[in-house]
């Protein structure tokens, strides 16, 4: 009891001892602002990819899906799927206005009211949230004369404007194999702008272009078959289990065992994508908890301050029986309560800060006009901030494991004072 009665008396008559512990405060703070920034954008990123994307994906490795009405059917009548429709995907360049653009644009044929549902039942996607202009209940498919629609992202012309009904080309190049060997045909289509999607993300604004299916088919020659068949899930939380559920059904059925079933999270593009972002975040946490071993420096500089001040008191607390190890114990003590208050403080002002970004952003605008997060940079309404309680809790475990042992040379300084010398001394 007199560690923790003499612990609590350093601390509060030594006011050198509250700069230790408002380095731990700043630094798990930076910390805590800092991972909840990265976990807000990497959500966003999240929710925005796979409001495009379907939860699973259904394809072959190198090659097309022919029977895929079978295939539909199937994946329809498994347990957990709402929802499921053919894709065919390729790539292309857009001729607008006698404009080419250089960048190639991925081209999706879909089949509208299974990419975005219908009344009571769920599409594949969340691509009907996005639209900002046309309907979003049908693309018109075109007959006799009239060209096929097309739905566009808000940044593929580049700013230039493109009024709805107004036509653009597409263009490609595909492979023939013929009896002189491989060969290339050019195919260009003409659509006609049935509406436009805004997500902010580059990606998908500058780089989608959605299509009917029998155009797209049409266009990319590819026949009665598909590129890949997109799944929704009710849950995608569990979509790891039914996934594997599903590949257990394709390798059962005959017919469609080459059949490859996958997480959007999987695919190439964007699993480097959340790698990245994952990645980053660690890298992040690992910089910046430099600050805090910084300021556990401070506990060992204090601490052994303490012990050249207090060395009268070791003595007398040594004389009236208190062991090497119960001293020891002392500084130990103090070591970790300086770390505990310090994160105890850095957690409550960490969560405050993160989650008061947003509107102390907005204030910040408001007086100065100046924008810490420019929404044409990072393309968010609002300052993402997600706290993540795993890593609240790593931190303030590697913060108390840090003040321990970088209490442990004062506290092994302060045990091997000869209590006759120090008192003689004093």
């Amino acid at each position: 009891m007199y560690k923790l009665l003499l612990c609590l008396r350093y601390m509060t008559r030594r006011k050198i001892v509250y700069f230790s512990v408002a380095g731990m405060v700043i630094g798990i703070m930076v910390l805590i602002v800092v991972t909840s920034l990265f976990g807000g954008f990497s959500r966003e990123i999240r929710e925005r990819i796979r409001g495009f994307s379907s939860h699973i994906v259904v394809r072959r490795p190198w090659g097309r899906i022919a029977d895929y009405g079978r295939l539909v059917a199937l994946l329809e009548r498994q347990p957990h799927v709402v929802a499921v429709a053919p894709h065919v995907e390729g790539l292309a360049y857009v001729s607008h206005r006698g404009v080419i653009y250089p960048k190639p644009v991925q081209v999706i044929g879909i089949d509208p009211g299974r990419e975005i549902g219908r009344p009571g039942a769920p599409g594949v996607s969340e691509l009907g949230r996005y639209l900002v202009e046309g309907d979003a209940g049908l693309v018109p498919p075109g007959s006799g004369a009239a060209p096929p629609g097309a739905w566009i992202g808000s940044a593929l012309l580049e700013g230039r404007t493109c009024a709805l009904g107004e036509t653009l080309t597409l263009a490609t190049v595909l492979n023939r194999e013929g009896a002189a060997g491989v060969d290339y045909d050019h195919v260009d289509r003409t659509f006609a702008v049935a509406g436009r999607f805004t997500s902010r993300m580059n990606e998908y604004d500058r780089g989608y272009v959605y299509i009917p299916l029998a155009a797209a088919q049409d266009f990319l020659r590819t026949g009665d078959t598909v590129t890949q068949v997109a799944v929704r899930v009710d849950d995608y939380t569990q979509a790891k289990r039914i996934l594997a559920g599903l590949s257990d059904v394709l390798r059962a059925t005959e017919g469609l065992e080459g059949l490859v079933a996958t997480s959007w999270e999987d695919l190439p593009g964007k699993r480097n994508l959340l790698q990245a972002v994952d990645r980053e975040k660690g890298i992040q946490v690992v910089i910046l908890f430099i600050i805090v071993i910084v300021a556990a420096f401070n506990i060992v500089a204090i601490l052994t301050l303490l012990v050249d001040l207090k060395t009268r008191d070791i003595g007398i607390l040594r004389a009236l029986g208190a062991t090497s190890w119960g001293v020891s114990g002392l500084y130990l003590l103090n070591g970790v309560t300086i770390g505990a208050v310090g994160s105890a403080l850095g957690v409550a002002l960490g969560v405050a800060v993160a989650y008061g970004l947003d509107p102390l952003e907005k204030l910040v605008f408001q007086l100065t006009r100046f924008r810490l997060f420019p929404p044409e940079i990072y393309f968010l309404d609002a300052v993402p901030a997600e706290v993540d309680p795993g890593t609240v809790a790593f931190v303030v475990g590697a913060t108390l494991v840090t003040s321990l042992v970088f209490s442990v040379y004062p506290a092994w300084k302060a045990s091997r004072l000869n209590p006759v010398e120090a008192i003689r001394h004093e």
